[in-house]
């Protein structure tokens, strides 16, 4: 579990110093936006088997979260992005709803949330 929060840490890390498109991340409702993007792009398509690696499934539960969080952001900051927002927050939704990261809900809301980007 340690390793996971490094790994997350790490990653929130990276995108706050480098910041996303506009500049550094928060900054903007597209530096936001682009974040939630970076995070969301990095879940496999097809979803994760939540028995085969219990790490990667910890580590995409909060990519998601955290994709929803920036989204919800970047939402709150220009009405512009408040469908994005929804799009990116579907897949955190169903798993938290199923607990499951695979099958065609899942897949379908994530299909959703990199379509937004």
């Amino acid at each position: 579990m340690t390793a996971i929060l490094a790994v997350v840490s790490l990653v929130l890390a990276v995108l706050l110093v480098t910041g996303g498109a506009g500049g550094q991340v928060g900054s903007s409702a597209r530096s936001s936006a682009a974040a939630a993007c970076d995070l969301v792009q990095q879940v496999p398509a097809d979803g994760v088997d939540m028995g085969a690696d219990e790490d990667l499934a910890w580590i995409t539960v909060y990519r998601l979260r955290g994709a929803a969080h920036l989204a919800e952001m970047a939402g709150e900051m220009d009405d512009g992005y408040r469908s994005f927002a929804g799009a990116l927050g579907q897949p955190s939704r169903v798993y938290t709803e199923t607990f499951s990261m695979e099958g065609p809900e899942f897949v379908e809301a994530l299909q959703d949330a990199h379509a937004a980007c």
